[in-house]
C-alpha cells in the first residue's frame, strides 16, 4: 500500500508582523498586499497581529492565515518580516533562530523604532527619512540598511470610466489629508469643485478606496494614499496637516517617491492660498503620463521581488553566522528596559488586571516613553 507523505507547500514560510489589522492604514495595506502577493508566487505567509479587526478578517477570508497568538504557529518560519517593534520582538522571542527583515515606516512614532537584535539581518526604510532613522539607531550596521519604497497592488485599481476633465470637477481628500477637511471644503467650494472625504482620520473607512480614486479628477493625499491616487490616474496635490508639497509632476516625482510623498516633501505651510495655487496648476495631460510612470515604478510585484532577495540572503547569512545566545539576551534586555515602566506598580490592582492585554500596554508605554524623551530633549535645548 502506497504511503502518504505530509504535504509541504513549496516556497518560503514567511511570518509578517503588524501592530494591528483593524483599518485601512498604510502598514495594514502593505501587509495585505505583501501577503497576497507572496501567496500568488507560491510562498506561505502568515500574519501575526495583536489586534485582529476588519482588515485582518478580510485578509484571512482571502486565504491568508491571520493570528493573534504566536503559540498557534507550531513550525518556525523561514524568515520574519517585521513591522513595528513590539510584535517584531514577540516574533523573535517565539522563534529566536529565525532571521528577520525589519521595516521602518515612519520617522516619529516610537513603535516604528528599528529593532536592534542579532536576528535582524537587514533593515529597510520605506523612504530616505526612515533610512536615516535606522542609520542613527545604535547597534545597526549601515551596510545592512536598504531603501525599498512602498508599492501598489495594481490589480486593485480599476480602469477609469471617463478621462480626466479639462478642469477639476470632482476632488477626493484621502488618508491623512482628510485632516484638512475644513480648509479644503472652503477652497473647493470657492472653485466650484465637488469634494469627497475618504478614509480616516475624518473620512468614512471603505474597503476599496481605489474605486473612488479612479472616479476623481483631483486627489489630496500624502504617503501611500498619494501614490495610489497617481496610479489611479488622478491629478494629485501632495498634502496633509503637516504641510503641502504641491502638485505631483513628472519633474518632482522621483524626489516625492524617495521621500514617500511625506514629511520631507511637505515644506509649504497649509493655507488656502497654497492649496488654491496647487489646484490651479491642474494638468490632466501630464497626469496620464505620470500614472504610467508611477504604475511601472511602484508595481507591488517589484517590491515583493526586492523583499524576496533580502529574505533569501537573510536565511543564508544566519545559517553561516548563527545568533550567539549572549548577544540575543543582551538585545532583549535592552529592549525591555526601553519599553517597560521604570516605576513601582499600583498595589491596588490585581495581578490578573496587570497581566491583561500586555501587548497593548507595551505599545502605549513605548509611545509614551518616546514622547517624553522628545519633550525632555526639547526642554534641554
Amino acid at each position: 500500500m502506497e504511503q502518504l507523505t505530509p504535504h509541504r507547500r513549496q516556497g518560503l514560510r514567511i511570518l509578517l508582523t503588524n501592530i494591528w489589522m483593524t483599518g485601512r492604514g498604510g502598514s495594514e495595506s502593505v501587509t495585505r498586499d505583501l501577503a497576497r502577493g507572496l501567496i500568488a508566487l507560491g510562498h506561505s505567509p502568515t500574519v501575526y497581529t495583536p489586534i485582529i479587526g476588519q482588515s485582518g478578517l478580510e485578509l484571512e477570508s482571502s486565504g491568508v492565515p491571520v493570528i493573534d497568538d504566536l503559540r498557534r504557529l507550531k513550525d518556525p518560519p523561514d524568515v520574519i518580516h517585521g513591522h513595528h517593534s513590539v510584535p517584531t520582538v514577540e516574533a523573535i522571542v517565539r522563534f529566536p533562530r529565525t532571521p528577520v527583515v525589519n521595516v521602518c515606516h515612519a520617522w516619529a512614532f516610537g513603535v516604528e523604532a528599528p529593532v536592534s537584535f542579532p536576528q535582524v539581518q537587514f533593515h529597510v526604510g520605506v523612504d530616505e527619512v526612515c533610512v536615516e532613522r535606522i542609520a542613527h539607531s545604535p547597534g545597526i550596521d549601515p551596510s545592512r540598511i536598504y531603501l525599498i519604497p512602498n508599492g501598489v497592488e495594481l490589480r486593485r485599481i480599476p480602469a477609469r470610466r471617463r478621462p480626466l476633465s479639462s478642469s477639476p470637477q470632482k476632488a477626493v481628500a484621502f488618508g491623512k489629508a482628510t485632516a484638512l477637511h475644513p480648509i479644503l471644503a472652503g477652497v473647493c467650494a470657492d472653485m466650484g469643485i465637488e469634494l469627497e472625504i475618504v478614509g480616516p482620520p475624518l473620512g468614512k473607512p471603505i474597503a476599496d478606496p481605489e474605486e473612488v480614486l479612479a472616479t476623481a479628477d483631483l486627489v489630496f493625499g500624502s504617503a501611500r494614499a498619494a501614490l495610489e491616487a497617481l496610479c489611479a490616474g488622478s491629478v494629485v496635490v501632495v498634502c496633509d496637516a503637516r504641510g503641502i508639497a504641491g502638485r505631483a509632476t513628472m519633474e518632482n516625482y522621483n524626489e516625492l517617491r524617495r521621500n514617500n510623498f511625506g514629511l520631507r516633501c511637505l515644506t509649504h505651510p497649509v493655507s488656502a492660498a497654497n492649496l488654491r495655487s496647487a489646484i490651479e496648476s491642474y494638468d490632466a495631460g501630464e497626469a496620464e503620463a505620470l500614472a504610467g510612470l508611477a504604475r511601472e515604478d511602484a508595481n507591488m510585484a517589484k517590491v515583493i521581488d526586492q523583499y524576496l532577495q533580502l529574505y533569501r540572503r537573510s536565511i543564508e547569512d544566519i545559517r553561516f553566522r548563527p545568533v550567539a545566545e549572549d548577544d540575543y539576551n543582551l538585545a532583549l534586555s535592552g529592549f525591555l528596559r526601553a519599553v517597560l515602566p521604570r516605576s513601582a506598580p499600583n498595589p491596588a490592582r490585581s495581578s490578573d488586571e496587570l497581566g491583561r492585554d500586555v501587548v497593548g500596554r507595551l505599545l502605549q508605554l513605548a509611545e509614551e516613553n518616546f514622547r517624553l524623551k522628545r519633550e525632555l530633549s526639547a526642554a534641554r535645548g
